[in-house]
């Protein structure tokens, strides 16, 4: 199924829910091409880094690329530029690259989507958040770093994954521990 509207404007919201083989075979690429992709895939060897944010996608050497035909939801795919448009200016998502005799893809790490990169032929500014503009601005917008420096920081409550994972964790060990006993 193809979806002509190709906004990821909520990362994470619909994730691919298909693998990476079925995703590059529905690119139509050379067979050779294909295979490759899908073994760096399958053994997650990356070739690069991308970082993508509003304005565009850099990879860690300073490529940059354009997303398009993005494979999300199942078995959905989109076709063209993936737009982002709702994004805010410091919203910034990792994805891991695999590149195959001049054709790359990526999966982004929040979603497992599977993309189409094309290379950018005219070179734009991206502009690159470093982790402490990062930290400052996931605390809200606008606070200015005197306004800061002397508010204790907050603490962000533990995910409930991690709290679920924790209780399990801690029921096996429990558990095993009975077993030892008898």
């Amino acid at each position: 199924m193809a979806d002509i509207n190709c906004s990821w404007d909520h990362p994470g919201v619909n994730p691919y829910r298909g693998g990476v083989p079925a995703a590059v075979a529905r690119y139509n690429l050379p067979k050779n091409v294909e295979y490759e992709l899908i073994e760096k895939a399958r053994q997650v060897r990356p070739d690069s880094v991308l970082t993508i944010t509003k304005s565009g996608a850099i990879s860690a050497a300073g490529d940059q690329f354009e997303l398009t035909n993005m494979h999300y939801g199942k078995k959905t795919m989109c076709k063209g530029d993936v737009k982002r448009d709702a994004w805010l200016p410091n919203h910034e998502e990792v994805a891991l690259v695999y590149c195959a005799k001049g054709t790359c893809i990526a999966v982004p790490l929040i979603c497992h989507n599977v993309t189409l990169l094309r290379p950018v032929t005219q070179q734009r500014d991206i502009p690159r958040i470093s982790d402490s503009d990062w930290l400052r601005n996931r605390q809200g917008p606008g606070k200015k770093d005197e306004e800061d420096k002397d508010k204790p920081r907050s603490i962000p409550e533990p995910s409930t994954l991690l709290l679920v994972a924790a209780a399990l964790l801690i029921l096996k060990l429990r558990m095993k521990r009975k077993l030892v006993k008898m």
